[in-house]
């Protein structure tokens, strides 16, 4: 992990840590030294870090607003900054140490937070320590992908991912477990630009938009798919019927889009429903469509019911289906 870390970096990635990270092995026994401190401009070691809070300054003009990021914070370690630069300090009783570290390193940069993030689920709390990641990011070149927000102000207690699959563009938005009175579920979400936009879970499409209004019950989330043109259709064949017991069913499924590039990289899930409408999980599977077609066969069992059958194939992305049907006799 530290290899991939340092790579990472090297690479151009920024990398983040809160208190001595790099301390533990993967059995949580505690390193003579760190194996990340040089990466992040420190030199420190053990988990000594303080237990009473301590006040973290600005130090200069070293940031951007030259505010004091945090008026209180716990688990300072004795560090000393290498190769780093100093950019905040934590004032405690046995003196000051430094409290925010940046580093280059090859092509990125790395922060060491010499304090802990807090777990506590106030908004104050939260708001001031996304405040200070927001910073950092910022003063780094980073934006957010997306931003979420709660009455015109920037929404807590949730989180956002992006998942790039080719030209295909997935978001999950969840909602931490924690929260408080004033958080109602209802978060709006404005997307870095506008997208063809399907509600996965639901089955939906939500239009052509760069806005989300979500509402999200605690612990719980939203699946997004983000597409560069509407899915139009899905085109389901079998290529022969009737199917003797023992033969194979061999099936295709083509995503239609408005678009008059391929659907590539779509997820489409086929499922086999027999002459009872059940569907047979032994004949339930989860293909890609790499070229805008997906494609398969499945056996057909020696005792499988006579009579009409059906392939059911549905993209994962838009939720649109269709089925084909055959018979076996």
């Amino acid at each position: 992990t530290a290899t991939k870390i340092r790579t990472f970096v090297e690479k151009g990635g920024m990398a983040v840590a809160d208190v001595a990270p790099g301390v533990m092995d993967e059995h949580a026994t505690t390193r003579s030294r760190s194996v990340l401190s040089d990466l992040f401009g420190a030199d420190f070691q053990g988990t000594a870090w303080q237990r009473e809070p301590s006040t973290v300054a600005a130090r200069g003009d070293e940031t951007p607003d030259n505010r004091a990021y945090r008026s209180r914070a716990l688990g300072a370690l004795p560090a000393q900054a290498v190769n780093g630069r100093v950019m905040a300090t934590i004032d405690s009783p046995e003196g000051s140490v430094p409290g925010l570290i940046a580093t280059e390193s090859g092509a990125g940069r790395t922060v060491f937070l010499n304090f802990f993030l807090s777990h506590l689920n106030d908004r104050v709390t939260w708001r001031r320590d996304s405040a200070l990641l927001l910073d950092l990011f910022d003063a780094h070149g980073i934006q957010p992908q997306c931003t979420m927000t709660q009455g015109g102000q920037r929404a807590v207690h949730y989180e956002s991912n992006f998942l790039d699959h080719g030209p295909l563009r997935y978001l999950v938005l969840r909602r931490w477990d924690r929260g408080d009175d004033l958080d109602t579920g209802t978060v709006d979400v404005t997307l870095p630009a506008p997208a063809h936009l399907y509600d996965v879970r639901d089955k939906r499409y939500l239009g052509f938009t760069e806005k989300i209004e979500a509402d999200l019950p605690r612990g719980d989330g939203r699946f997004y798919a983000l597409l560069p043109y509407r899915v139009t259709g899905l085109d389901t064949r079998v290529a022969m019927s009737p199917v003797a017991p023992g033969q194979d069913v061999t099936w295709t499924a083509t995503v239609k889009t408005q678009s008059t590039t391929n659907a590539a990289g779509h997820v489409i899930r086929l499922r086999l429903i027999a002459p009872d409408g059940k569907a047979r999980d032994v004949h339930t599977l989860n293909t890609i469509a790499t070229d805008g077609t997906a494609q398969g066969r499945m056996p057909i069992a020696l005792n499988a019911p006579r009579g009409h059958w059906h392939v059911e194939a549905t993209d994962v992305a838009s939720g649109v289906q269709s089925t084909a049907s055959f018979v076996v006799e």
